[in-house]
């Protein structure tokens, strides 16, 4: 039977009632965007099955989940409308899990009835696709877990008794991956499900201990004669107060730690996903392979991207982001956004240009990848909605209001559907786009342009827009930077491009997941670099005082001796051998994206920071920074660390 899920401590009855009413609530409230990606997925699986299975039984399938998901939307839609008043929680997610569990039944029939298991690249490829659908259905289904296993089980449960009880070879290794992979999914559903109790329990803690302050409050007025009354009843309102500070504070570490949780559980497969399609396609394939792979890569990057939107937004939000000011070319900038998208611009013959005028400084101070940020987005957005005319990304100084600022406007013009007045309203809104048709079409979160509104306002800008439906539309960004002397950025000048030369160079990699181990060792190998390997810190260790390293790369969540510890354990005995000339290079892989993460690890000793998920270009920048190219320019390290 559901019920309300118990709460540790002393909590009330009426407490964990209204944290599960919030459960349900928060169930409801991010369904839209998991319905809209799961109608995606569907759309994207025809697509690609499309000549290898019957058709009427392709289409079929694809209609009952449209029918599936907008019956879905119509509960969701429900029950916004009734959750103002009083609300049989239960029946609602009743109603909730069924639907999920239906859509899992629909997942599991296209994972054992369609899957072409006579094509291995298409079953790869569909493979890949369902790999990735959990995790995204976690982020929206994570509050109660009993909707997220409704879904699972049904969609990943059947897939595995086939290839267990029918399998042989690879198939046979499918299907015992995909009894790990439910048993995975079963422990995070219940972590993800007892954070958010916590949060919800803990907010509406700190709302009752408002009420008590309230009250005490009202107390105080009331013996307001008494002054030795008064000033005993002042300092214990001040106790109150620092306990409901820390106690705030520890709600937002809460939601910290589970966003740098959820970053971390997704990405680590992600990094997987990328980076062997990455190496896949450096290998000789055929042009349907090709097509294959570039699908299964593109999927991977949307699917980032999604992501990276959300932690964005997120961070944003609880005011984690912070900007950085440093020197940078604004042009180099522009160019950069520009070659980004100039192929995308030419399939659809779109007149496409990037211009600075020449007024503007050479050098600016402030944070050029949130710039870059900001410019990707619009342009991005410009190119998509365009299907003919141009698109335009010019760049204006406006006369100076100081010696050391330079005020910018930049605009983004296209000639693509434009929008009318309700849509220009509702334009900034986090997961607002023109009209449902417009997801359907064109895809997307909704979340791009609300981050760019908050990037340009944390820089100190504004952004607004001009358009009209069918007439196109123009982003205009009126900001002021800082003008860099060019004596004091001559050192940021001097960038030159990585080597793109093989590394003849021992790099060991500590890494406690054996699928990102096996991508690290197979990029590094690419690379020409000789390979060594660590599941753990102690491993790391012992590999250190016994073989000749010139580069580490470091997982930092790992069992037995995290990351962390190992480096300080390692930077420790460096000192202990009295080590003064080039130190071991320490560079950390993390799949967490929140803030502080870089930071945490410099402190640590650690010399750089490579996020995952990457590929064999940023590893190639890493080595460029930190591994020479000729093995005889980096000294032996054994001896300066110990036996």
């Amino acid at each position: 039977m559901l019920r309300p899920s118990p709460i540790g401590g002393l909590a009330p009855p009426a407490v964990a009632t209204r944290v599960f009413d919030a459960q349900v609530g928060l169930l409801y409230r991010l369904a839209p965007a998991s319905l809209l990606f799961s109608v995606v997925a569907a759309t994207l699986v025809c697509w690609l099955l499309s000549d290898v299975v019957d058709t009427t039984m392709l289409f079929g399938w694809w209609c009952l989940g449209l029918l599936l998901n907008t019956l879905r939307l119509v509960l969701v839609r429900a029950f916004k409308r009734v959750r103002t008043i009083a609300v049989n929680t239960k029946r609602w997610a009743y109603l909730f899990i069924v639907g999920a569990g239906l859509n899992g039944i629909l997942w599991g029939i296209c994972a054992v009835v369609l899957l072409p298991r006579d094509q291995p690249e298409v079953e790869f490829a569909l493979l890949t696709i369902l790999a990735v659908i959990p995790g995204i259905a976690f982020s929206s289904m994570a509050a109660i877990r009993a909707a997220y296993l409704a879904f699972v089980i049904p969609f990943v449960g059947p897939l595995a008794a086939v290839m267990l009880i029918t399998g042989e070879g690879s198939e046979l290794i499918i299907g015992v991956a995909a009894v790990v992979f439910l048993c995975v999914l079963w422990i995070i559903a219940k972590r993800g499900e007892q954070d958010v109790i916590s949060t919800y329990a803990q907010r509406y803690a700190n709302e009752d201990l408002m009420i008590d302050l309230q009250e005490a409050r009202a107390h105080e007025q009331q013996v307001s004669q008494d002054l030795a009354a008064e000033v005993r009843e002042r300092r214990h309102m001040e106790d109150q107060l620092r306990v409901a500070k820390d106690a705030a504070e520890q709600a937002s570490q809460a939601k910290s730690l589970f966003l740098a949780s959820m970053s971390h559980e997704i990405r680590t497969p992600l990094n997987g996903v990328i980076g062997m399609t990455d190496l896949l396609q450096r290998t000789p394939l055929t042009t349907k392979q090709q097509r294959y792979v570039a699908i299964a890569q593109q999927s991977g990057n949307a699917l980032l991207t999604i992501i990276n939107d959300i932690l964005d937004f997120s961070k944003i939000e609880v005011g984690k982001v912070e900007l950085e000011c440093i020197p940078f070319d604004l042009r180099q900038v522009v160019n950069n956004v520009r070659d980004l998208f100039l192929e995308s611009a030419k399939s659809k013959e779109l007149a496409f240009s990037c211009t600075v005028e020449a007024n503007v400084p050479a050098l600016l101070c402030g944070d050029p990848a949130r710039l870059r940020q900001v410019l990707t987005n619009l342009v991005s957005n410009a190119v998509k909605f365009t299907a003919a005319g141009e698109v335009r990304l010019h760049v204006q100084r406006h006369e100076s209001t100081g010696s050391h600022l330079c005020p910018l406007r930049i605009t983004v013009r296209d000639t693509g559907v434009g929008m009318d007045e309700q849509a220009r309203r509702d334009l900034f809104t986090p997961f607002s786009q023109a009209d449902s048709s417009t997801t359907r079409r064109f895809g997307g979160t909704g979340l791009g342009l609300a981050i760019t509104r908050q990037l340009v306002e944390l820089m100190g800008g504004s952004i607004d827009v001009d358009s009209r439906l069918g007439e196109g539309a123009c982003f205009r960004i009126d900001l002021e930077l800082g003008i860099e002397d060019r004596a004091n950025a001559a050192s940021s000048a001097d960038v030159t491009a990585p080597e793109d030369v093989p590394r003849d160079g021992v790099v060991l990699v500590v890494e406690d997941n054996p699928v990102n181990l096996f991508l690290a060792e197979a990029m590094l190998q690419e690379l020409g670099c000789r390979v060594l390997t660590a599941e753990n810190g102690e491993q790391a260790l012992a590999r250190l005082r016994s073989r000749e390293v010139d580069l580490v790369l470091m997982d930092c969540e790992m069992p037995v001796l995290d990351g962390y510890e190992t480096t300080q354990r390692y930077r420790e005995e460096e000192r202990r051998q009295g080590h003064s000339g080039v130190r071991l290079p320490i560079v950390a892989m993390t799949a967490s994206a929140v803030q502080g993460d870089r930071e945490r690890c410099l402190e640590v000793g650690m010399d750089d920071y490579l996020p995952k998920p990457f590929v064999l270009a940023g590893l190639r920048d890493v080595l460029a920074r930190w591994l020479p190219s000729e093995r005889a320019l980096r000294p032996s390290l054994r001896s300066q660390v110990g036996p």
